[in-house]
């Protein structure tokens, strides 16, 4: 089972295009799952816990978010993220999630087809966050920033952030035990104790 998107020529700009064809291909049949919401790319996609929703996140003028129910083959819901660039999301549970970029953190409720963002709350200037991840049994958000820092986030309130990498964190994972961060000038892993 793989996911594919599928791209058209550049010169497509409208919705109704194939920007943004979803389909799901078992062996060598694909499945049509969605047509036409995002503008020029798909440029991040996740799913659920429980993988019955894809969360897509498109390169409009506003980063613009599609849910899909993966099952039944529909659109659930819209809405426009940032204009700036989104560069991770992870999936707290089946209704909420939280979308990172590089000028925003949103912590987004999912209730039926609709979808409300709320902006983290910061004290200093937010740094750009390039990746993100739920941790600690799903109690805290972490991220990782240009600068290097990782940032645990308290609800949607930023807490201690420390320094995690020597260059910017470009992937984060939390396994049950430990939290693994990716970067630095140097490529390298670091395996931080929960």
């Amino acid at each position: 089972f793989f996911l594919m998107l599928r791209r058209p020529p550049r010169s497509t700009q409208s919705r109704s295009s194939a920007a943004s064809d979803v389909y799901k291909r078992q062996g060598i049949n694909a499945e049509y799952m969605g047509k036409g919401f995002h503008l020029r790319a798909v440029q991040w996609i996740c799913f659920s816990p429980d993988g019955s929703k894809l969360l897509s996140f498109g390169q409009d003028d506003d980063n613009s978010l599609a849910i899909y129910d993966w099952a039944q083959q529909r659109l659930i819901t819209t809405a426009k993220v940032d204009q700036a660039k989104v560069t991770g999301a992870c999936w707290k549970s089946e209704t909420e999630f939280v979308s990172v970029g590089l000028n925003h953190i949103k912590f987004w409720t999912v209730s039926g087809s609709n979808v409300k963002g709320q902006r983290g709350k910061v004290s200093d200037k937010l740094q750009p966050i390039l990746c993100c991840t739920q941790a600690f049994g799903n109690k805290v958000c972490v991220t990782g920033a240009a600068d290097g820092s990782l940032t645990v986030w308290q609800g949607n309130s930023a807490g201690k952030s420390i320094k995690g990498h020597n260059g910017q964190v470009v992937g984060i994972y939390a396994g049950k035990e430990y939290l693994y961060t990716g970067g630095g000038d140097n490529g390298s892993v670091i395996v931080w104790s929960c």
